[in-house]
C-alpha cells in the first residue's frame, strides 16, 4: 500500500489532470467575493471554515478588517474553533441577529443537512444586506455517490465516513438533501429574493483513495463526469446568491 501511495499523484495526473478537491474551489469563491470590511457570517462554522485538513487555509480568505461571526449549534465544534472569534450557539433557521447585518453569509458543507432549506434562506435573505450575497458547498444530490449515501442508514454512513475519510462519528450529521440540485436552488432562491449569481458545478478529489488501486475505477468516473455533457452530475454545487434589492424573502 505504501508503495501505491507513493505512485498515485501520478495515477491521477494521467486519468484526471487538474484535479483538485471542491474545497478549492469553494476557498476561490471567497477570495472572490469577500471584501476589506465586510460583516461575514459562517453559517454552521463547525470547527474553521474549511474541513480539518485544509484548516490553515482559514485565514487566506479573509480580508482586512473584516468582522467574521460563526454559528452553529455543535459546542464542542465551536469551542474548538480558532478561526472564529465571535462564536454564537444557534442554527441557520433562527439564527439570533439583527435584519441587515450582514454583507456576506457562507455555509461549507451544511446545505444538505438543513431540513428546511426555504425557511433557512428566509432567515439568510433577512440578515443580508442589500445586494449581499450567501455562498455555499454542498454536495450534488443527482451525483451517483450522494444519491448512494442518501439510501445507507445513518450508521453505515458513520462508518463509511471514518473508513473513506477519516472523520469522527460526531462529526457526522443527518443528511435531508432538500436544496442539492442546481433546478432546486434556482427555484428556492427566486422564492426567497435572491438572484443567482453565480452556480457552478464541480467535481472533488476521489473518496475511495484509501482503497489503495481501486480508486482508479473512481478516477474514471470522475473523467467521464468532467465532460460538459454529464456536468449536471458532478459531486458538488457552489452557489453565490445575491440578494435583490427591495425584494422581500417569499416574494
Amino acid at each position: 500500500m505504501r508503495k501505491w501511495k507513493e505512485i498515485y499523484p501520478a495515477v491521477e495526473k494521467a486519468v484526471v489532470p487538474g484535479l483538485r478537491h471542491s474545497q478549492y474551489a469553494y476557498k476561490d469563491k471567497l477570495k472572490a467575493y469577500a471584501k476589506p470590511d465586510f460583516w461575514w457570517l459562517d453559517a454552521g462554522c463547525g470547527r474553521g471554515i474549511f474541513p480539518e485538513w485544509m484548516r490553515r487555509h482559514d485565514r487566506d480568505v479573509l480580508p482586512p478588517r473584516v468582522r467574521l461571526v460563526g454559528i452553529d449549534m455543535d459546542m464542542p465544534s465551536l469551542h474548538d474553533n480558532t478561526t472564529v472569534v465571535h462564536r454564537v450557539a444557534g442554527n441557520m433557521e433562527q439564527a439570533p441577529f439583527r435584519a441587515g447585518s450582514f454583507h456576506l453569509i457562507t455555509s461549507n458543507a451544511v446545505m444538505e443537512h438543513v431540513a428546511d432549506p426555504a425557511a433557512a434562506l428566509r432567515n439568510v435573505h433577512a440578515l443580508l444586506k442589500a445586494n449581499g450575497l450567501f455562498i455555499f458547498h454542498t454536495p450534488n444530490f443527482y451525483n451517483y455517490q450522494t444519491l448512494l449515501a442518501s439510501l445507507l442508514p445513518q450508521r453505515a454512513k458513520n462508518a463509511l465516513s471514518w473508513h473513506l475519510e477519516g472523520r469522527r462519528e460526531e462529526d457526522v450529521f443527518p443528511t435531508h438533501y432538500r436544496m442539492n440540485t442546481a433546478a432546486k436552488i434556482r427555484r428556492l432562491a427566486k422564492e426567497c429574493g435572491f438572484q443567482v449569481r453565480d452556480l457552478e458545478l464541480v467535481n472533488s478529489s476521489p473518496e475511495t483513495l484509501r482503497l489503495g488501486p481501486l480508486v482508479i475505477f473512481e478516477l474514471i468516473g470522475i473523467r467521464i463526469l468532467n465532460w460538459r455533457i454529464f456536468k449536471l452530475y458532478r459531486s458538488n454545487i457552489i452557489a453565490v446568491l445575491e440578494k435583490l434589492p427591495g425584494a422581500a424573502a417569499g416574494e
